[in-house]
């Protein structure tokens, strides 16, 4: 345990849930929120005019990570907190983007949800939860890294933090933390949280169409925000639904794109290996990576692609849960079983698949 979790028996009772995984490790760690910024006013629509003087208005902010996990764990929020969708600001976002978020002087209250540390730029992290702290109410999260940023804060700040690094999700430690209504499907929301953040598992019809929904357009947050408020209501079949339901049906054509994209890998060392950065459409990179883990020998797949700011990326992934990938190559932060690394921080394919093929024959 580092510090910062709520609750002692929020603590025992998580410890006990993960008592039967493979993971050796079981760490408690801190986290903080962030946000994304606003385009600036003078060249805005009036309709987009009024909802930014809208969210002006709204007093608590919820900051989450844009996947099916940072979704779920945003309505589990809601639901223990209380919180109203239509009176609070959704934001969804990255690690390495916490910088560009604008937060309104009116803002009382935010929470951080499945955001980990920037594993790019550490500094960063730090100086974002100084710049939330007198409004942060809870940092919950579940990735590895936050040793380093939890021991610069005091006992105060640490309070604010509910971190299990090695929790399938962040969802679960909402939900092992909280009481909620005998008919809302918690178990069911953390087992797709579960199974979507570490590929293992299959996801439920309910969490296919969220994570779908999302995927169709990665870019969209008003389809999270639909899925967000969908959950809170209790998955009722009302316009949520349906939005959801047509965004899936978008989703065919990554699908297809994905497919094509898994027939052009090649093995190196028993490792998949493909370049997409010549793609010609959108496509899953999770479901690229299963594809990849399922025909290599080694269970790893690497994957040679651009993130939606246009960055080349190199993505590894892997089904050999002995290989820690964020001790492997060094970084500060992430998921063991999947990261991503900067081409132009040095990183070439043949660099990785060195590293990877030493550490996989161990």
């Amino acid at each position: 345990m580092i510090a910062g979790i709520r609750g002692g028996s929020s603590a025992k009772m998580l410890q006990e849930c993960t008592a039967g995984s493979e993971r050796k490790e079981r760490e408690c760690a801190i986290i903080l929120l962030c946000a994304s910024g606003t385009a600036r006013t003078d060249a805005l629509s009036q309709e987009r005019r009024s909802e930014m003087a809208e969210r002006e208005e709204k007093q608590v902010l919820v900051v989450a990570h844009g996947d099916l996990d940072g979704v779920v764990s945003a309505a589990l929020e809601m639901k223990r907190s209380g919180l109203s969708v239509a009176k609070t600001q959704m934001v969804f976002t990255q690690p390495f983007l916490v910088d560009k978020i604008m937060i309104s002087e009116k803002t009382e209250k935010i929470y951080v949800l499945d955001i980990a540390p920037n594993n790019r730029d550490v500094k960063m992290t730090r100086e974002f939860i100084e710049r939330i702290s007198d409004r942060l109410e809870y940092w919950v999260d579940h990735h590895q890294g936050w040793r380093i940023v939890l021991q610069e804060l005091d006992e105060e700040e640490k309070r604010k933090f509910s971190i299990f690094e090695n929790s399938e999700s962040t969802a679960r430690i909402i939900a092992v933390e909280s009481t909620f209504p005998s008919d809302f499907p918690v178990k069911q929301l953390v087992s797709d949280a579960n199974a979507s953040d570490t590929r293992q598992g299959e996801l439920s019809e309910r969490g296919r169409l969220i994570e779908e929904a999302i995927k169709a357009d990665l870019s969209d947050d008003s389809v999270r925000l639909s899925a967000v408020r969908w959950i809170v209501n209790g998955c009722r079949e009302d316009e949520d639904y349906k939005r959801l339901l047509e965004a899936q049906k978008r989703y065919q054509g990554v699908q297809e794109e994905t497919e094509r994209l898994a027939s052009k890998y090649d093995i190196h060392d028993g490792i998949a290996v493909v370049d997409v950065r010549n793609a010609v459409g959108d496509y899953d990179r999770t479901q690229l990576l299963i594809r990849g883990e399922q025909i290599a020998p080694t269970r790893t797949a690497v994957v040679l692609g651009k993130n939606p700011q246009n960055e080349e990326v190199i993505t590894i992934a892997t089904m050999d849960r002995k290989v820690n990938l964020v001790n492997l190559f060094g970084l500060p932060s992430g998921a063991a079983f999947r990261v991503s690394l900067p081409v132009a921080a040095g990183w070439t394919v043949e660099r990785v698949l060195n590293t990877l093929s030493q550490a996989l024959k161990k």
